[in-house]
């Protein structure tokens, strides 16, 4: 037992509820998230590092790092304004977006030497060398947080930028230009948001009811072949929550499945995952994970964990069968998806509370980020507790390796490896306080330090990600609820 980290392991034996015997068609990935062609590197949503087997020109990286040619240092290149608040008394930027509500962004895709982003009600497309405007797009209604990701091409044509939007509708633009290819209403709904009572002499009465559209909280979108799947949640009808299937070819619905729950809810958000086994959702608000068939949405398989899965799905590409996640209670498990099932392997118990019968939470949803044969993240913590940690397991045996006191990742992490020193790792995380590295070297991890204090993530952003390009430049967006910029840190 390490000090002050609670460590207890338990094997864990699931319940595995075959619905559809016949396997899983395996349909060629054609969804990126972040991508690393033409000397660009991006996190995306189904790695561990938003690295592993994406590794620029060049190879020879440690598995689930980046290889740049120079690690960042924390100085800023370039920063543009992205979006601001319409009636904001600070200086109004001509190029930026503006918004009537708060200013927010959403995930990055770097592609083909451009930044792509949502910014407010509009795509944007900045020029990663310099920052400037290349491409906008206004759309109608807010960009999801983590709901923009690439689809199909071969990284000079064809591709198509998807976005989700919080009016319950997806998009498919041209990358290249960011023409409208389609538009699909996926989720619509209203609610009554008032009412007024007219009493008349005689004594009747007129109720009149005000109604307005839903707003529609949004997952990460997931593509698999030419189909993408994207969840939509609202606090504003019954029920909560709908996943979609949606043809990429013209927009057209292929299927939706309603549940009660909801995939964003005020204790986190829910990432789906395209796995060769089917479409690994994790049930809205639930204890479920489910394994699903891409081209129907019938249920394959079924676990229960302890908790609802707090973080996104973790893999590595030699193995893509196994999946790594925490639970909200602080639960590491291992999955193993195959065609026509999804099983638990292992799960320990990571928390930093050494006192039994505490409620016990992790600190973000965070993904935890595996290299080197190991995952870094975060341990559970007594709920309001400001003290943190992280620790190193081997993937393995899910063994704890290393700790870091006093300190959490609050976003998921990225880990760079130069090229003149590949001895050296750095894991380089985003933070509501700034933007902090630590070294990696021989299975123990250093102390992170702050390296940046102009960016910093927020609850506008899920799970932030930060793309980096081969050069070991960050993108990123930051700000407040007036004003968003863009960033380059070199």
């Amino acid at each position: 037992m390490l000090a002050g980290v609670l460590i207890s392991r338990r094997r864990l034996i699931s319940t595995t509820r075959l619905l559809l015997a016949a396997s899983i068609a395996t349909f060629a990935s054609g969804c990126r998230s972040g991508d690393q062609r033409d000397g660009s590197a991006g996190s995306s949503s189904s790695s561990g590092s938003g690295a592993a087997g994406n590794e620029p020109e060049g190879g020879g990286a440690t598995p689930g790092a980046t290889l740049v040619s120079m690690t960042p240092k924390g100085n800023v290149r370039w920063t543009k304004v992205v979006v601001e608040y319409a009636n904001s008394t600070t200086e109004s930027d001509d190029e930026a977006a503006q918004t009537a509500g708060f200013a927010s962004t959403s995930n990055l895709v770097l592609l083909n030497g451009l930044v792509y982003l949502g910014a407010g009600e509009e795509v944007r497309a900045h020029d990663a060398q310099d920052g400037r405007l290349v491409h906008r797009k206004p759309l109608k209604g807010a960009i999801g947080a983590a709901a923009i990701t690439v689809a199909g091409g071969n990284g000079t044509e064809g591709d198509q930028v998807l976005v989700a939007c919080t009016d319950g509708s997806l998009y498919a633009l041209e990358a290249v230009d960011l023409d409208v290819l389609w538009k699909s209403v996926c989720v619509q709904a209203s609610s009554m948001i008032g009412s007024e009572t007219t009493r008349f002499p005689n004594g009747s009465e007129e109720v009149h009811r005000t109604y307005a559209d839903a707003n529609w909280h949004v997952t990460n979108i997931a593509c698999r072949g030419n189909r993408a799947y994207v969840g939509f949640s609202s606090y504003q009808v019954d029920p909560g929550s709908h996943l979609i299937c949606i043809s990429l070819d013209d927009g057209s619905p292929v299927w939706t499945l309603p549940y009660p729950g909801r995939f964003a809810s005020t204790d986190g958000q829910s990432e789906l995952f395209a796995s060769d086994a089917g479409l690994v959702v994790p049930e809205p608000e639930a204890t479920g994970v489910l394994l699903l068939d891409y081209e129907s949405g019938a249920e394959i398989a079924r676990i229960e964990i302890d908790s609802p899965l707090g973080t996104g799905l973790t893999t590595a590409p030699e193995d893509a069968t196994r999946l790594f996640a925490l639970s909200r209670q602080g639960t590491l498990y291992r999955l193993r998806a195959k065609p026509g099932s999804l099983n638990i392997e292992d799960a320990v118990a990571l928390s930093a509370v050494p006192e039994a019968g505490i409620a016990q939470t992790i600190p973000s949803e965070a993904r935890p980020v595996l290299f080197d044969g190991c995952l870094l993240c975060n341990l559970a913590r007594a709920k309001d507790a400001e003290d943190a940690s992280i620790a190193l397991v081997d993937a393995n045996t899910l063994q704890v390796i290393d700790t870091v006191q006093n300190f959490s990742l609050d976003t998921t992490p990225i880990v760079l490896q130069c090229r003149d020193d590949p001895a050296r790792l750095l894991v380089i995380c985003l933070g509501t306080d700034g933007l902090w590295q630590a070294s990696y070297e021989s299975r123990h991890v250093g102390a992170f330090k702050r390296i940046n204090d102009d960016v910093s993530c927020g609850k506008t952003a899920w799970d932030t990600f930060v793309p980096v390009d081969s050069q070991g430049t960050l993108y990123l967006a930051s700000g407040n609820s007036n004003r968003q910029r863009l960033f380059a840190i070199s």
